[in-house]
C-alpha cells in the first residue's frame, strides 16, 4: 500500500520551484544586459581606434603629400586625391602579387604607392628574366626610375639567366645594389656570346656581396685563381657551382682554412689531385655535396673521413678507384652516388654492395659491371653507356628505372618501379611485367626486343618506338590515358602483327605506322579516336568502344559486313581506304551509323554512289579511278570534295541548298556541269579539270564568296556572259588558265560584285587594262611571263592594291590612280614605274628599274636588290 504524501509539504517545493525559475529567468536577464552593454562599449571602443588610424593615416599622408611637394618643386600642379585608407604594408602585399615589371609602373600612382613599391619585402629575390628578355642594362634604368636609398633594396637572391647578353660594368652595378645583403648569386656564362667573366670582374663583385651563401659561376673558364678569390672576400660561402672551371694548384691549399662552413662544392670537369681531396676532408668539416673529376693517381681514402657526405659525384674514375670506392661505400652515408668512369677501360670487377641509406644512383660510362646488390632504401638508378652488365640486379626495388645504352642478361625487379626508361638496351627480348606500381613507361630503340606484356592498374602514360622487331604487344591499365606508338616516321615500321589493349580511359589511339598489324582488340571504353589508315595487312578486329566519334581504317582483306558488325553508336566521321565497297553496301553502311557526319572513301573500285542520309553534313571521294556517277539524297550536305575521280562526269543537278563548299580536282571527264538550288554555296574551285568548258549556276543561286580556277585549259568564252560570274562576290582567281585580255576584261565587266582578282601562271596574257570597276579593290598578278604591261585606268578609283610578283617580261607599269599599296617583285626587265601615285611601295628584286617616276607621291617605300635605280629629281616624301 502507497504512503500518501503531505499536502503541505508538496505546496511548499512548488513554491519553491517557482521561486528559483524567477531568479533563473532573471539571471539570464541580467547576463543579456550586461552582453549588450559590452557590445555597445566595445564598438564605441572599436570606433574611436578607427578614428585615431584614420587620424593617424591622414596626418602621414599629409606629411607625404608636404614632402612630396617639396622635393618636387618644379612648379607643377598638384592635383589632390581622395585616397583609399591602405598602410605601405597592405599595399606591398597586393603589389607581391603580381610581376616585376607591373610593380614598377604601380609607382606613378602616388607617393605612397612609390613607398610601397620599394618595401624590403618585394626585393628579396632578383629574377632579372622577369625584367630583360635580351639585355641586363634594361634592369639600371628600371632600379634607376625607382631612386631608391642606399641599402633600401634588401635583395637577397640574384639570379641571372643564361638567355640574355651582360656587361661586366652592369653585373658589378647590381651587385652593389644589392650590397651585403645578398646571399644567392647565380651568374651562369651567356649563351648567346658566350663570353666568361674576369678575375677583376669577381673580386669587384664578391667585394660588393661579402655575405654570399650560394654562388654559381659554372663554366666561366676564363677564371683561373676562382678559389683564391672566393676565399679571400666570402667568408660566409656555404655552396659554391665552380663546374668546367680550372683551379690553381698554388692556392688550393689556402682556401679550405677559409670556408669552413662550405657545404656544396661542385667542381665538375676540373681535375682534384690527392693532396687537395685531403685539404679538402681535413678543413670542410660541413661538406655535405661534392662533385668533381679525378685526377688517374689520386687516391679515394680521404673519403673515408667525410663523415657528413651526402651527396658524391665523381668523374673520369678508373678501374682501380672504382674497387678503391667500393671498399669504402658499404661504410658511408651517402643519399646519392653518381660515377663517371672511361667507357674503354672502367671495370667494375667486384660486386657492387650499396650505402644502406642510399636512395639515387648512377653510373655512367663502364666497360662492364659485375653486379649490383642494393638496399632498401634505394629509389632511383640510372645505367648509361654500359657495354656489358655481366651479373645481375640483386635487392633492387627502385621507384624510378633509367637505362640507356645498356646491355643485360636481366633486368631488374620492377615490383616497385613507377617510372621506367628504356633506351638502346639489347640483351632482352621480352618484356613482362604485371605489377601495379608502374605509372609511366618509355620504351626507345630496343631493337632485340620482340614482345611486351604491360598489365597493371596505375599505368598513366606509355611510348614504344623504333622497335623494329617488336612483334607482340599486350596492355591492360585502368588508368592508361597516354598511348603513344611508332609516331617517329622516320624510322623502319615495326613488325608488329599482335596488339591487345585493355584501358577504359584511353581516349585517342594511332597506328599508322603499324603496316604489318594482322590482328587487334581494342577494350576501351572512353576512345573518341581510332586511326587505322596504314595497317593494310589487317584481318582480324575485335573493338568494343561506344564512345568512338572518329575512325579511319584501310584494310583490304576486311569484309564490309565486318565493318558494320562493329557496335558504335556515337561514329560521327568514318574514313575507309582500300575496302572494296559497292553501292547498295555503302548504303547499309551509312542506315547501321545513324548518327554519322562525315564520310570520306579513298582507293575504292566503287563505280556509282547513291548517298542517302538525313545527319551527313560532309563527304569526300579520292582517289576512285572507277566512279562516273554520283547522286545525293543529303539535305543537311555542307561541304563536299571530288579528288582525283578521272571518270566523274555524271553529277547531281540539283544540290543540297546547305551545300556551301564544293571542290573539283583531277575530275578530267568533267564538262559543262549545272549547279541548281545550292542556295548556300559561297565557295567553288575546279582544279586541273582539262575538260571543263563552262560550269553552269541557276540564276536563283545565291552569292559565291570565290569561285576558282586551277589549271583548267579548255575554259570557253562564254563562261563569263553566265549568271554565274555575276554572282561573285569576293574573290575570282586563275591558276594556270589560258586567258586572253579580252577574257579578262569581260571578267571585270561581267562580274560586278568582284572585290578581288587573281591571275597565277596566265602565260598567255601580254598586257592589262585595268578598266573602272564599281567594287574591284584589289589585283594580284604572279608568275605571267609573257605580260609586258600593266596599266591602271584613271577612272579607275575603287581599286587599292596592285601587286606584281614574278613577271618576267614585264617593262612598264602605269597608275594615275592613287593607290594605298603598289608591290613589285621579281620583274627581272621592268625598267620605269609612269605616273604610279601610292600611300606605300614595296620593290624587291628589280635589278633593271632605274629610276622612278618624278611625279610619284608617297608615304612609304621600302627597297631592296635594286641595283640600278637611281634617286628621284623631286622628293618622295611629304
Amino acid at each position: 500500500m502507497k504512503r500518501k504524501r503531505n499536502p503541505t509539504i508538496t505546496i511548499m517545493e512548488e513554491k519553491k520551484q517557482q521561486q528559483q525559475k524567477k531568479e533563473t529567468q532573471k539571471r539570464i536577464e541580467e547576463e543579456r544586459e550586461d552582453k549588450e552593454e559590452e557590445k555597445i562599449r566595445r564598438e564605441k571602443r572599436n570606433k574611436r581606434k578607427r578614428k585615431e588610424e584614420e587620424e593617424k593615416t591622414m596626418m602621414m599622408m599629409e606629411e607625404e603629400e608636404e614632402e612630396w611637394r617639396t622635393r618636387n618643386n618644379n612648379n607643377r600642379k598638384i592635383i589632390k586625391k581622395k585616397y583609399t585608407i591602405l598602410t605601405t604594408e597592405i599595399i606591398a602585399n597586393i603589389l607581391g602579387y603580381i610581376q616585376m615589371k607591373e610593380r614598377i609602373n604601380m609607382r606613378r600612382i602616388n607617393r605612397k604607392w612609390e613607398i610601397a613599391v620599394q618595401h624590403p619585402t618585394l626585393w628579396r629575390q632578383l629574377d632579372c628574366e622577369e625584367f630583360a628578355k635580351n639585355n641586363l642594362e634594361d634592369i639600371i634604368k628600371i632600379i634607376d626610375m625607382i631612386k631608391p636609398k642606399e641599402g633600401q633594396l634588401r635583395i637577397k637572391h640574384i639570379k641571372i639567366p643564361s638567355t640574355i647578353t651582360y656587361k661586366t660594368e652592369t653585373l658589378i652595378k647590381i651587385a652593389k645594389i644589392g650590397g651585403k645583403n645578398v646571399e644567392t648569386l647565380e651568374l651562369p656564362i651567356s649563351n648567346i656570346n658566350r663570353e666568361s667573366i674576369k678575375e677583376d670582374t669577381l673580386i669587384k663583385i664578391t667585394e660588393a656581396c661579402t655575405n654570399i651563401k650560394s654562388l654559381n659561376i659554372a663554366t666561366h673558364n676564363a677564371l683561373k685563381n676562382t678559389m683564391g678569390i672566393v676565399t679571400t672576400n666570402c667568408k660566409q660561402l656555404e655552396r659554391l657551382n665552380a663546374n668546367y672551371i680550372p683551379i690553381n694548384t698554388r692556392t688550393t691549399k689556402a682556401y679550405p682554412r677559409k670556408l669552413k662552413k662550405l657545404s656544396m662544392l661542385y667542381a665538375e670537369a676540373t681535375p682534384i689531385n690527392t693532396n687537395q681531396l685531403e685539404y679538402i676532408q681535413r678543413d670542410c668539416k660541413q661538406l655535405t655535396k661534392l662533385a668533381c673529376k679525378v685526377t688517374h693517381d689520386m687516391q679515394l681514402d680521404a673519403l673515408t673521413n667525410m663523415i657528413k657526405l651526402k651527396t658524391l659525384h665523381l668523374m673520369n674514375v678508373t678501374t682501380k678507384q672504382i674497387n678503391q670506392l667500393i671498399a669504402y661505400l658499404p661504410e658511408s652515408g651517402l643519399q646519392t652516388l653518381i660515377i663517371e668512369g672511361t667507357k674503354e677501360t672502367t671495370r667494375i670487377q667486384h660486386t657492387l654492395r650499396l650505402p644502406k641509406g642510399l636512395k639515387t644512383l648512377s653510373l655512367t660510362n663502364f666497360a662492364g659491371i659485375e653486379s649490383i646488390i642494393g638496399t632498401p632504401s634505394l629509389k632511383s638508378m640510372s645505367l648509361s653507356n654500359i657495354q656489358q652488365m655481366k651479373g645481375g640486379f640483386y635487392n633492387v626495388n627502385v621507384e624510378t628505372l633509367i637505362l640507356r645504352h645498356v646491355r643485360l642478361t636481366r633486368l631488374p625487379s620492377l615490383e616497385h618501379v613507377s617510372q621506367m626508361e628504356l633506351t638502346l638496351v639489347s640483351g632482352i627480348e621480352t618484356l613482362r611485367t604485371r605489377h601495379h606500381a608502374l605509372r609511366f613507361a618509355s620504351i626507345y630503340m630496343c631493337h632485340e626486343l620482340r614482345h611486351i606484356e604491360m598489365h597493371g592498374n596505375d599505368l598513366e602514360s606509355l611510348s614504344i618506338d623504333v622497335c623494329p622487331q617488336l612483334e607482340g604487344l599486350s596492355i591492360e591499365s585502368n588508368q592508361l590515358q597516354i598511348m603513344n606508338l611508332f609516331s617517329l616516321s622516320s624510322e623502319e615500321a615495326p613488325l608488329l602483327n599482335t596488339l591487345h589493349v585493355k584501358a577504359p580511359k584511353l581516349k585517342k589511339l594511332s597506328l599508322r605506322r603499324a603496316i604489318h598489324l594482322k590482328r587487334i582488340s581494342l577494350n576501351t571504353t572512353q576512345l573518341e579516336s581510332l586511326n587505322l589508315a596504314n595497317c593494310k595487312q589487317l584481318n582480324a578486329i575485335q573493338l568494343y568502344a561506344p564512345q568512338l566519334q572518329r575512325l579511319a581504317l584501310a584494310a583490304p582483306h576486311i569484309h564490309v559486313s565486318t565493318i558494320m558488325q562493329l557496335v558504335l553508336p556515337t561514329l560521327t566521321m568514318l574514313s575507309i581506304s582500300r575496302v572494296n565497297i559497292q553501292k547498295e553496301q555503302l548504303n547499309e553502311l551509312l542506315d547501321h551509323f545513324e548518327n554519322l557526319q562525315a564520310l570520306i572513301l579513298t582507293n575504292s573500285p566503287i563505280k556509282e554512289v547513291s548517298l542517302s542520309s538525313t545527319t551527313l553534313t560532309g563527304i569526300r571521294f579520292s582517289a576512285c579511278p572507277a566512279l562516273i556517277g554520283v547522286s545525293l539524297d543529303t539535305p543537311a550536305l555542307v561541304k563536299a570534295s571530288f579528288i582525283d575521280c578521272p571518270q566523274l562526269y555524271h553529277i547531281p543537278a540539283v544540290w543540297p541548298s546547305a551545300l556551301s563548299s564544293l571542290t573539283f580536282e583531277k575530275c578530267h571527264n568533267l564538262q559543262e556541269p549545272w549547279f541548281a538550288a545550292a542556295l548556300s554555296l559561297s565557295t567553288l574551285s575546279f582544279k586541273e579539270c582539262f575538260a571543263l568548258t563552262q560550269p553552269r549556276i541557276e540564276p536563283t543561286l545565291g552569292c559565291l564568296s570565290m569561285i576558282r580556277f586551277v589549271n583548267c585549259k579548255r575554259l570557253m568564252g562564254s563562261l563569263f556572259t553566265t549568271p554565274m560570274m555575276q554572282r561573285v562576290e569576293c574573290l575570282v582567281e586563275f591558276h594556270d588558265c589560258d586567258m586572253s585580255e579580252a577574257q579578262v576584261q569581260d571578267v571585270f565587266l561581267r562580274c560586278p560584285n568582284m572585290t578581288l582578282l587573281g591571275m597565277n601562271g596566265v602565260a598567255s596574257l601580254t598586257q592589262l587594262m585595268i578598266p573602272m570597276h564599281p567594287s574591284c579593290r584589289g589585283v594580284s598578278l604572279t608568275s605571267c611571263e609573257a605580260l609586258e604591261r600593266v596599266q591602271v585606268t584613271p577612272q579607275a578609283h575603287q581599286l587599292e592594291h596592285l601587286k606584281v610578283d614574278t613577271c618576267s617580261a614585264l617593262l612598264t607599269i602605269e597608275s594615275p590612280t592613287f593607290l594605298r599599296r603598289v608591290e613589285v617583285s621579281n620583274c627581272a626587265t621592268l625598267e620605269t614605274l609612269q605616273h604610279v601615285y601610292a600611300n606605300m611601295m614595296v620593290l624587291r628584286q628589280n635589278p633593271l628599274l632605274k629610276r622612278l617616276h618624278p611625279n610619284m607621291q608617297m608615304h612609304q617605300l621600302a627597297i631592296s636588290h635594286c641595283q640600278s635605280l637611281t634617286a628621284p629629281q623631286q622628293p618622295l616624301f611629304y
